[in-house]
């Protein structure tokens, strides 16, 4: 088993080191701690490649909004990049792989422990997705994710009490420049995706065929 630290399996990954580190903690990734140190196993980490360059986060929002057929919305040029990528994600034999790269950028993820999790999907400030998402259809995990713009972060961490995790986390905020007005099937299948293997990691691929049938 050929073992690598946080920095070499983040950049094999193409996510920050923090994110391996979450990813660790969640027993997402074949790692294991010693001391303070995560190892994680090299050889196992193919799955969790990219396949495919991260797209800006104007075009990860752009893609999904030509999938919930919102296109009239978008500029003429990135409505027909988008189309495009559609149909790669249609011809493609791992959706899943693809959509997980090409959504990568779209916002830097911050993992926290939140006393009342459940409090968070009241605040408008902050936009529920992932397993918070109803087309997730994933009740009853006591946690809780999000988007929520840069600026508004740290005021949403003091309001809400908002904590360093002491485990693995009971919150996920998906912190981008500016909050999306809305969050379509393929941004909260590429949430369910960060997850690793699981239930959230199948529905995730669920959620894809039903985009592209």
């Amino acid at each position: 088993m050929a073992e690598v630290g946080v920095a070499e399996a983040a950049e094999m990954l193409g996510v920050s080191a923090e994110r391996v580190r979450q990813l660790a903690a969640a027993a997402r990734i074949p790692a294991r701690r010693v001391n303070s140190t995560w190892l994680i196993d090299a050889s196992r980490l193919d799955r969790f490649r990219p396949v495919a360059r991260p797209l800006v986060p104007r075009m990860a929002f752009a893609l999904d909004a030509m999938a919930e057929g919102q296109d009239a919305e978008l500029e003429r040029r990135d409505a027909y990049r988008a189309r495009g990528l559609l149909d790669r994600l249609r011809e493609t034999s791992d959706p899943g792989a693809l959509l997980r790269s090409w959504m990568a950028a779209r916002a830097t993820t911050v993992t926290l422990d939140a006393h009342a999790p459940a409090g968070l999907a009241d605040d408008r400030r902050i936009l529920p997705s992932g397993i918070s998402a109803p087309v997730a259809r994933l009740t009853g995990s006591g946690a809780f994710e999000g988007y929520v713009a840069d600026i508004d972060f740290e005021e949403v961490r003091l309001d809400h009490l908002l904590l360093p995790p002491t485990g693995t986390g009971n919150c996920v905020f998906h912190v981008s420049r500016e909050r999306p007005e809305r969050v379509g099937r393929l941004v909260v299948a590429a949430d369910l995706l960060e997850r690793g293997p699981g239930r959230e990691h199948r529905r995730a691929l669920e959620i894809i065929a039903e985009v592209v049938a």
